[in-house]
């Protein structure tokens, strides 16, 4: 492997967790790793380079990539955008705490329509719940709400995903970041 410059983040006081973010994309979109005593091996990060992409994914998203290994996809413009650090700090441990939460273990079309079931009713679903708060206790709750907040004023979520209308995104954005002003 040739080298590679990268910035490395700490997350955590007693459980750490490390980002290793790189300068410039690696092949394939890799643009860094996390890694930690939380999980087996290291989750990539990556940037879905294929065409049209940037329209379907909105701010991120966990899959099991080759050899079953966790593989977070980012939005590139949270990858080349230094202003938008803490939106991708939130995506990156929101999206790590489904996974450490066990969220891929359920049926991907029932937390869907539970989680639109939630929003109709003014609630958050509870995968949502735990992933932020699994973010909240990495990155604290101020940075967790400029995330939220970040996402809602980029209008990132004015594009439908998952199904969800913008409106819908909007609004689920909004409960979270009451939930953890509440909390």
């Amino acid at each position: 492997m040739q080298d590679c410059s990268y910035k490395k983040y700490i997350f955590g006081k007693k459980e750490r967790i490390y980002l290793y973010l790189l300068d410039e994309p690696y092949i394939k979109g890799v643009v860094g790793f996390l890694k930690s005593k939380l999980f087996d091996g290291m989750i990539g990060i990556h940037i879905n380079e294929e065409k049209g992409a940037d329209e379907e994914l909105i701010f991120g998203g966990l899959y099991i990539g080759k050899n079953e290994q966790p593989l977070i996809t980012i939005h590139k413009d949270l990858y080349t955008d230094g202003q938008l650090r803490d939106v991708l700090f939130l995506t990156l441990m929101h999206e790590l705490g489904h996974y450490f939460n066990g969220d891929l273990r359920t049926c991907p079309s029932e937390i869907y329509e539970r989680r639109i079931r939630d929003i109709e009713n003014g609630a958050v679903s509870l995968e949502e719940r735990r992933a932020d708060a699994f973010a909240v206790r990495y990155l604290g709750k101020k940075r967790v709400i400029s995330g939220l907040e970040g996402l809602i004023k980029l209008n990132l979520a004015a594009e439908s995903t998952e199904g969800l209308s913008a409106d819908m995104c909007v609004k689920e954005l909004e409960l979270r970041i009451r939930l953890i002003k509440d909390s």
